[in-house]
Order: C-alpha cells, then structure tokens, then sequence
C-alpha cells in the first residue's frame, strides 16, 4: 500500500515537473506523451524529447526557450556526427564544447565522405557490370 502511495506521488510530481516545464516553454501539455507511458521516463512535446533530469533542471534553474534549444539542437547535431553528448547541467556550467562553425565544419566534412563513398560504390558497380567473362572457364580475368 505504502508503495502505491510512493509510486502515484512520484508520478504526480513528474507530471507536475512536465506541466511546469511545457508553461515555461510555452508548449502545450496536452499535446506531450510520456513515451511507452512511462511517467518520469522519457517526455515527448513538441518534437522534443527529454529526460526528467532535463525536465526538473529547466524548471528549477529558469532555462528560457531559446537556451533551451540551443542545448538541444547542439546534442542533436554533435550526436549525428558520433560525438558524445553534452547533458543539461554540464552545458549551462559552460563545459567546454565545439563552436558553431566547428560543427559546421565537421558536418562539411561528413557531406563530402557521403558523397566520396557514393562515387566510389558507382565505381564498383560498373566495374563489375562490366568484368568480361572467359567463355572457355569459369573464372573471369
């Protein structure tokens, strides 16, 4: 029975954390999930997806929109890239992170390796298309 209580108590302040957090952020709560319903887990709103750690550290510490998205859009291009992440506290304590036109740089650089490994798959591609074949055996020269 104790643990009931427990539970719907935590889910209740996560709840409330959620609402909090969507309010400062101007987003809607009725149009959040808490993904797979796990209340506390992971909170979906507005194409954003965070952690209750995040959730708790924005309210608490006033983190605006604007600061908020910057932290997110940076993970999001850092983790496309195979960087490590950077979590909420440690980016708002200025932890040492790339600059804009560093991870511009280096999403440049990923383009072009794109690119570079399609050309070369097209090369290897009509070279085997156009391998000639020994009609006497059954290996090709």
């Amino acid at each position: 029975m104790k643990e009931l209580c427990l539970k719907k108590n935590y889910e209740q302040a996560c709840n409330d954390y959620a609402r909090a957090f969507c309010s400062k952020m101007e987003f809607d709560f009725d149009d959040s999930i808490w993904i797979a319903d796990d209340i506390g887990g992971i909170f979906e709103v507005n194409d954003f997806f965070l952690n209750m750690h995040e959730i708790i550290f924005c309210v608490d510490m006033n983190v605006i929109y604007d600061d908020f998205v910057e932290f997110y859009d940076y993970n999001l291009r850092a983790s496309s890239l195979g960087l490590n992440a950077i979590n909420i506290q440690s980016w708002f304590r200025n932890c040492p992170h790339l600059t804009e036109k560093q991870l511009d740089d280096l999403e440049q650089k990923q383009r072009d390796i794109c690119e570079l490994k399609e050309l070369l798959q097209e090369e290897i591609d009509n070279y085997n298309g156009n391998r000639n074949y020994c009609s006497t055996c059954t290996s090709d020269f």
